[in-house]
């Protein structure tokens, strides 16, 4: 494990919108603390701060680092004094960049100076074949050479990275990790959970046309499991009137909550639709740890996650083979509950924050040298 002491560069706004990657790294500390390893700190503004405390109640502020907002020259001149003072007086060896804003790259420039940085790349759209504005300001910054390696979510980011620098050094993560004091099987019920964005990306509409599809199959069936729904999105109000015109709102439950542990601990199946990628899904990962079986799409490193059979199924990408996974899991419970005890025993043994903190520190030394 790494000794050196490590920061963790992480914007965390509006908590009600909190991701993986806030989530994650904060839990990857808080685990490391309780290992009895306090090397690891967050460097982020003073509302960042607030927002992880009020998210996070338990973490110890003391390990949170804060510097001024950017707001014009004089306050870029407070930020990087700020930044040089904690920076000098925690003897930091890497700074890690867990969710790249364009916003502060001044300032990754600036302690990029004082200590070596990595860049953590967090969206499965990074990829040869997407060529999207949002990533223009993270590919100006590879290419300027200030980085000492990138640690990245998924393996077809590799290609565009060294397109951009030859030698710069990539590691793609083999591990994921979730907090599994919250996430842990109670006595399951017959409810199958949907959790997620509702976007174009994450296709929350072939959730809704699968169960529809399994209703004009098997209606009786159908009336004994319960269907929930939750998250928000652009695609919001376009997915209720799916259900309203499919006639499914007694069928399908909606909602949001920003604490799905009560909700997937006690359901029996987790869907995903999305597109691309479900390796490193923290949501995916929780619904495993909470003793689901999983049905997803087999796209991407999903097979990472998921062994069809085994914890779960995977399909093709439409609603059809969606609901005839569905109705084959309602109609087992035998099957059902054997990958219900797999998908947990892959959560813990497997995709745990000894493994991914052993690959991570592995990361650091290496872009240390």
């Amino acid at each position: 494990m790494i000794r050196e002491r490590v920061a963790i560069f992480l914007m965390v706004g509006d908590v009600s919108g909190v991701g993986g990657v806030e989530r994650f790294y904060v839990d990857f500390i808080a685990a490391n603390q309780k290992k009895g390893y306090h090397n690891f700190d967050i460097i982020t503004t003073r509302q960042g701060k607030k927002n992880i405390l009020k998210l996070f109640p338990g973490f110890p502020g003391r390990h949170i680092y804060t510097f001024p907002t950017l707001n014009n020259r004089f306050s870029y001149s407070i930020s990087c004094l700020s930044l040089y003072s904690i920076i000098k007086r925690r003897g930091y060896k890497i700074i890690h960049i867990a969710n790249f804003d364009s916003y502060y790259e001044p300032l990754y420039d600036f302690i990029s100076d004082l200590t070596k940085i990595t860049l953590n790349i967090i969206d499965c759209r990074f990829a040869p074949e997407f060529e999207d504005p949002r990533y223009l300001a993270i590919k100006r910054f590879i290419g300027k050479g200030h980085l000492s390696g990138i640690y990245s979510w998924y393996k077809n980011a590799e290609e565009p990275v060294h397109l951009l620098k030859s030698d710069m050094y990539f590691k793609a993560a083999s591990y994921c990790f979730t907090n599994y004091e919250r996430f842990f099987p109670e006595e399951k019920t017959k409810t199958i959970v949907f959790a997620a964005r509702l976007s174009m990306f994450k296709r929350p509409d072939h959730f809704v046309k699968a169960i529809a599809i399994c209703m004009k199959q098997n209606a009786q069936l159908i009336g004994e499991w319960e269907f929930l729904l939750y998250g928000n999105g652009e695609m919001d109000h376009e997915i209720r009137d799916l259900i309203s015109k499919a006639g499914l709102s007694d069928i399908i439950k909606t909602g949001f909550s920003q604490h799905l542990n009560t909700v997937l601990n006690r359901s029996a199946v987790f869907v995903s639709t999305q597109m691309y990628e479900n390796f490193t899904s923290l949501s995916m990962l929780e619904a495993m740890a909470s003793g689901n079986a999983i049905i997803s799409y087999r796209v991407g490193q999903t097979d990472v996650f998921v062994q069809d059979k085994v914890n779960g199924i995977l399909t093709e990408e439409k609603p059809e083979a969606l609901a005839e996974a569905m109705i084959h899991l309602m109609q087992n419970p035998l099957s059902l509950k054997s990958m219900q005890e797999q998908s947990r025993k892959m959560a813990c043994e497997v995709h745990n924050v000894d493994n991914f903190s052993e690959e991570c520190s592995d990361f650091w030394q290496t872009a240390m040298k």
